[in-house]
């Protein structure tokens, strides 16, 4: 079998393409059909020996050798003695669709078909109607909809409620739902009639960051001290220790705003280091479980092995936490990979709270190590670990508040404000 190529030093660039793919001049547009049987193997073997999430997402009913399959019949099976390579790329692409993986880090990049990805969003989607639980009953607080009037007490799931901002003597929760899909509608009873309300996404995420991104910037704002932090990626003009000093200044802060909206990750060293700083401990509570093969190694040999190593986190020690304030978190669905790590970091502080939406969900799939096959030159992204903590792909982590704005900050400052 023809050796799929294994870059040994990976480049990290927009896409996630290895900068040497994108030199390729006049490529070809047909392989012979051995040619594509040799590069379907080489796929084959990345999947089952170089992707940390086979075994997440197989099961006793379906495994990526039952997918493999059909492709391996069409291409033994095939008239013509030539393939072209846009419609062997489809054919990955759709064999891998057919697992139903989640998976916002494994990226399939071709010549002709452009870049394949496998994430999705388990989106939250909110109503107009703001109610508070009154006893066993929700009334009411708040409503843009001519539907439902102030004081009308509902009849809605449980799961259609989100906790949302309220006085500390109250509870009060947005109406809505999460989907993997867009929702236009929910339907609630209100007054013995069922009502259908219009959704839309949440707005925490609605106005995107288009500013200059920054690791830490800070300042007070109506006596709160916020920290504002929109990339992790590597910096050489902001060290970790940087972030570490920054983190021990603050420790004397009574409450402390660490705004992570929009930030897409980078390295969470500075996450961790800034933790560190301000509260003298800093742990992720996420279980690691590291690929080791002769695919992810960074040399490819004929010698087969497979075979994982394991680090298990044993929870927070709040024993540990020696910041005394509070640290409220706030977040958005563009809040992803190391920016969602730092989150993790964020709640070894014993006084932790997440404010806005859900995170984006990119994260339990990690490490990537890039391959090219060996004929249609397809490129593979492929995540080598998996971190298994208090989020899922796709979901993120979950706010303690759900804050349906545009301005997440100035909700959470004004909600502190009278708190």
């Amino acid at each position: 079998m023809t050796k799929p190529y294994c870059f040994e030093r990976y480049i990290k660039t927009e896409t996630c393409i290895p900068k040497s793919i994108k030199k390729v001049s006049e490529p070809r547009i047909y392989i012979t059909v051995n040619e594509a049987i040799e590069d379907f193997s080489a796929f084959k073997s990345i999947i089952l020996y170089a992707y940390s999430g086979r075994q997440y997402w197989e099961s006793p009913s379906l495994t990526f050798n039952d997918l493999f399959s059909s492709i391996d019949k069409k291409l033994h099976n095939m008239d013509s003695a030539k393939i072209s390579i846009p419609e062997l790329c489809d054919w990955y692409h759709t064999c891998l669709k057919g697992m139903k993986i989640v998976d916002n880090h494994l990226t399939i990049y071709t010549l002709y078909n452009g870049i394949f990805r496998f994430g999705a969003e388990y989106a939250a989607y909110f109503t107009d109607v703001t109610v508070e639980k009154d006893f066993n009953s929700y009334r009411v607080i708040q409503s843009n909809d001519k539907q439902i009037n102030v004081g009308s007490i509902i009849d809605v799931n449980k799961d259609n409620l989100f906790k949302t901002l309220s006085p500390s003597d109250k509870e009060y929760y947005l109406v809505g739902i999460r989907s993997w899909t867009p929702v236009e509608t929910i339907s609630v009873e209100c007054n013995g009639k069922e009502i259908q309300l219009p959704l839309h996404k949440c707005r925490a995420s609605a106005n995107k960051f288009t500013g200059r991104r920054n690791h830490f910037i800070h300042s007070d704002v109506d006596g709160i001290c916020v920290v504002t932090s929109n990339t992790f990626e590597l910096n050489e003009n902001y060290t970790f220790d940087m972030a570490k000093t920054l983190g021990k200044n603050l420790q004397s802060k009574k409450a402390l705003i660490w705004n992570l909206s929009d930030n897409s990750g980078g390295t969470s060293d500075y996450a961790d280091y800034f933790i560190r700083g301000l509260n003298g401990y800093s742990e992720c509570n996420t279980n690691v479980a590291i690929l080791h093969s002769n695919y992810t190694d960074a040399s490819y040999n004929n010698t087969p092995y497979y075979k994982w190593d394991y680090i298990i986190d044993e929870g927070y020690d709040y024993s540990k936490s020696m910041y005394k304030g509070f640290l409220y978190v706030i977040m958005n669905s563009r809040t992803a990979s190391s920016g969602e790590t730092a989150i993790g970091y964020a709640k070894s502080v014993e006084k932790c709270l997440t404010f806005g939406e859900n995170s984006y969900g990119c994260g339990v799939f990690g490490e990537l190590k890039y391959y090219q096959l060996p004929y249609s030159k397809t490129t593979m992204a492929v995540p080598s670990k998996i971190f298994l903590g208090d989020f899922e792909e796709g979901k993120g982590y979950t706010p303690d508040y759900w804050v349906d704005s545009i301005d997440v900050l100035s909700e959470v400052l004004k909600w502190l404000k009278y708190k």
